[in-house]
């Protein structure tokens, strides 16, 4: 049987151009969302380092990306606490990929997922990004296993590809999350309508935990970390500040949603 009730913990942050640094911002914020008792532990998108120089990101990933990881895999064990590192850049080939990994309360990674849509945008105020550039995209659908319950994961733009959630919850995930670095321009517009409309759609729990705030590589981020419940009502939020979320998720809600209304059941192939 699932457990009914899970409390989670999502942390906003600011994140540098340093991993130790943000290791350290990071880490506390474990120390203190510990004290109530979480479940899960959630960070946001690229959560080991915000830079956008190619070359300096290189460099950093190959001096300190394991340590981070190693790290946070020891901080779950020693706590007895999942946490989803929303994701991390990591070398992958002559590129990188931004990876997401889910460590259980053992401190054992239990699952992986690499970002699968690119964002590619051209903005009308010449903000520019081609993540396509320096990033591998992903073509596999993940989802984290916790027994008691199951986790869906997605990256930050993918929020704009309802057939990624669909395919996500017809698979059984209860729980999605959207862990993002959304930029403060498209955050403004469309960041909270994307994450409710992705939960009425699925009848999902949606956790969407992201970067806020102006970074040393000069982008900023729209902050504004969310939960909605599978109703689409919004049960938790922040707003640009950085700091944790808490959220109780109620996992009946979902069987109870897509009961009322069981759209994953009436999906049909068109013509």
């Amino acid at each position: 049987m699932k457990k009914s009730n899970i409390k989670i913990a999502g942390i906003q942050f600011t994140g540098t151009t340093n991993i130790k640094e943000n290791l350290d911002i990071i880490s506390d914020y474990i120390d203190t969302a510990i004290k109530n008792n979480i479940d899960l532990i959630v960070l946001p998108e690229i959560a080991n380092i915000v830079q956008i120089d190619k070359s300096l990101l290189k460099k950093a990933i190959d001096n300190d990306s394991s340590d981070f990881l190693n790290k946070l895999q020891n901080k779950a064990k020693h706590y007895n606490v999942a946490i989803h590192i929303g994701s991390m850049v990591v070398k992958d080939g002559k590129k990188f990929a931004n990876r997401s990994y889910v460590i259980n309360k053992q401190g054992k990674i239990i699952s992986t997922y690499d970002k699968i849509h690119m964002f590619d945008v051209n903005l009308e105020n010449n903000e520019s990004y081609k993540e396509s550039d320096y990033y591998n995209n992903g073509s596999e659908i993940s989802i984290a296993d916790f027994n008691k319950f199951k986790y869906g994961l997605s990256i930050c733009y993918d929020i704009r590809f309802p057939m990624l959630f669909q395919e996500l919850s017809l698979r059984g995930a209860d729980i999605i999350a959207i862990p993002s670095c959304f930029t403060h321009t498209t955050g403004i517009a469309h960041w909270e309508i994307l994450a409710r409309a992705r939960a009425i759609e699925t009848g999902s729990f949606i956790i969407a935990i992201g970067q806020t705030g102006l970074h040393q590589d000069g982008r900023k981020t729209y902050g504004h970390s969310i939960v909605v419940n599978p109703w689409g009502e919004v049960i938790a939020k922040m707003g640009k500040e950085q700091g944790i979320l808490y959220a109780n998720i109620n996992l009946v809600e979902v069987e109870t949603v897509r009961n009322q209304i069981p759209k994953l059941k009436g999906i049909t192939d068109f013509k």
